[in-house]
């Protein structure tokens, strides 16, 4: 109905839903929300926080074509451009990187890193995440590289805020921007 990355972003959330899900109440007996998903001032102020420098990492990163003239913004007076599509748009990508956040920084994730130590998890699930990414369209090597450093950096996030807000709000603010 609403086309192929609509389907794609609702199955990678599913899947991550589903995965973490199925594994913590088999292994942990535990609710879904003690991966990092449960509610609160603290995790707003990660989801916040991750929204707005994720965002602001996204659109720095833009500054320099900008400023180069390498790249131009489009039009305001785009007569394709509805307000609707835009809220479609950015709740699919909300959906999108809460699926990766939960697959790449949920219960596997975390169990690594109560087994063999934030350093030997993080930086491999980085890379994983980065080469995940190499299949998407018009990708370069070095925007694997840029995607394995953004992994790391997620990981690095979810270990300091021990929620996946951060994660998420970053992954989001970057993918919106």
């Amino acid at each position: 109905v609403f086309g192929v990355v609509v389907a794609g972003t609702f199955a990678l959330f599913m899947t991550g839903l589903s995965a973490n899900f199925l594994t913590m109440r088999i292994f942990d007996r535990r609710p879904l929300v003690d991966i990092g998903l449960g509610g609160g001032a603290g995790t707003r102020r990660n989801f916040l926080i991750g929204i707005v420098c994720g965002g602001g990492a996204a659109a720095l990163m833009l500054t320099a074509p900008l400023i180069a003239q390498t790249g131009h913004l489009a039009p305001r007076d785009n007569p394709g451009f509805a307000w609707s599509s835009l809220i479609f748009y950015l709740a699919v990508v909300f959906f999108g990187a809460a699926g990766e956040e939960m697959m790449f920084r949920g219960y596997a994730f975390q169990l690594l890193v109560e087994k063999i130590g934030p350093f030997a998890t993080v930086l491999p699930v980085g890379v994983i995440f980065g080469l995940a990414h190499s299949f998407n369209p018009h990708v370069t090597v070095l925007a694997v590289l840029n995607t394995i450093l953004w992994g790391v950096l997620l990981g690095y996030a979810f270990l300091r805020s021990h929620d996946l807000w951060l994660p998420i709000g970053l992954h989001y603010g970057w993918n919106a921007v």
